[in-house]
C-alpha cells in the first residue's frame, strides 16, 4: 500500500463498511462489519554471509519487507480506531500479524536479513499491542513454523529431491542466494564452507530434514480461532518448529546451535586483496586518481556544538 493513495482507499472502504448491503438482490440490507485485519509480511529472504549483500540489497529489504508492512498497519489505525458499525453490540476489530520465526529465534549464521526484518517485526507488534490495549482492539501475533504445501506444488517437485525447501514434501522454495561463485575468493574462502555445510544442515532454513511440515488446515484454525475469539492469546505460535526452534533460542548456547548447524572454526584466511572490497576510504578525484582520505559532509544546522569526525 503505497502512502500517497492509501488515505482515499480507506476512506472508501470506511464508505463502503458504513453503507448497508444486500447479500443478494432485493434481500435485506445489511450492515458489513470489520472483523480482523491481518498482515502476511513476505516469507522470501536471501540468504548470504553479510559481507557478501550489497548496501542497495539492505535498502530494498527494509523498504519492501519491513517498512511496507508498517505502513500498511498505520494506514488501518484510523479504520480500527473508529466505530463503523452502528450495531449496538459493536466489536472492534482484531490484528493479526504474521512473522517466520524459526530463523529469528536462533539467529543463525548467514540469515542476516530474515533475522533482522523479524525481529523489528516482532518489537513493532509489541509496541503496536501496547498502543491498542486500552482501545480494546487486540493484537495477535502469529509466529509460523514450517508447513506442508505438497498438495499447491507442481508434480515436477515430487520426485523426492532434497533442497532447503522440503524436497519431497513440497514445502517452501529454497532461499535466495545459494550460489557462491558469485562472491569474492577472500569472502568464498572465509564464509564458503560454512555456508555450505549449514545450507545443507537438517536444521537450517527453518526445516527439519525429513518430517513433514504442519498440516495448513491448523493454520486455518489457529487464524479462525482468533478471529472469533475463541483463543485471545497474544502470541500463537502454529506450525512445525515453531515452538521447539523459541525455546532452543531462548535456552539452547549459540555455539552449540551453530555447531548443530555445521559451522566450523577457519584455520586459516585468505590474503589481503584490495580488489575484493570496496573500501570506504578510496574516493576518486577529477584527475582520475585515487585519495586515500575521504571526508563525510555533516550540516551544522543538525550538529550544533557537537564534535563530529570529519576526516575518515
Amino acid at each position: 500500500m503505497q502512502p500517497p493513495g492509501a488515505g482515499s482507499a480507506i476512506e472508501r472502504f470506511a464508505h463502503y463498511l458504513q453503507s448497508p448491503h444486500a447479500p443478494i438482490p432485493k434481500g435485506k440490507k445489511h450492515h458489513i462489519a470489520l472483523k480482523a485485519v491481518i498482515l502476511i509480511p513476505s516469507l522470501n529472504y536471501q540468504t548470504s554471509p553479510i559481507a557478501t549483500i550489497p548496501p542497495s540489497s539492505f535498502a530494498d529489504l527494509f523498504n519492501t519487507h519491513l517498512l511496507q508492512p508498517i505502513l500498511t498497519i498505520q494506514a488501518f489505525l484510523p479504520l480500527l480506531t473508529a466505530r463503523l458499525s452502528p450495531a449496538e453490540k459493536f466489536q472492534p476489530p482484531k490484528v493479526l500479524v504474521f512473522t517466520p520465526s524459526i530463523i529469528s529465534s536462533i539467529n543463525p549464521p548467514f540469515h542476516a536479513p530474515e533475522a533482522t526484518v523479524c525481529s523489528a517485526l516482532s518489537a513493532f507488534t509489541d509496541v503496536l499491542t501496547a498502543e491498542l490495549r486500552p482501545l480494546a482492539i487486540p493484537v495477535t501475533h502469529v509466529q509460523l513454523g514450517t508447513f506442508d504445501f505438497s498438495g499447491f506444488t507442481p508434480s515436477w517437485n515430487h520426485r523426492g529431491d532434497q533442497h532447503s525447501g522440503g524436497g519431497q514434501y513440497g514445502l517452501l522454495p529454497p532461499p535466495e542466494g545459494m550460489d557462491t561463485n558469485s562472491w569474492p575468493d577472500s569472502a568464498r574462502h572465509a564464509y564458503g564452507r560454512n555456508y555450505l555445510s549449514q545450507s545443507s544442515s537438517a536444521i537450517s532454513a527453518g526445516r527439519i530434514r525429513g518430517m513433514r511440515g504442519s498440516s495448513l488446515r491448523d493454520l486455518h484454525n489457529a487464524v479462525f480461532d482468533v478471529i472469533d475469539g475463541s483463543n485471545t492469546s497474544g502470541v500463537v505460535r502454529i506450525g512445525l518448529g515453531a515452538s521447539v526452534y523459541g525455546f532452543v533460542g531462548r535456552w539452547v548456547p549459540r555455539g552449540l546451535v551453530a555447531w548443530m548447524m555445521g559451522i566450523r572454526k577457519v584455520d586459516e584466511l585468505a590474503t589481503w586483496q584490495s580488489s575484493s572490497y570496496n573500501s570506504p576510504r578510496s574516493i576518486g578525484t577529477d584527475n582520475g586518481d585515487i585519495s586515500h582520505e575521504s571526508f563525510v559532509a555533516v550540516p551544522l544546522e543538525h550538529v550544533g556544538d557537537a564534535h563530529v569526525w570529519k576526516e575518515g
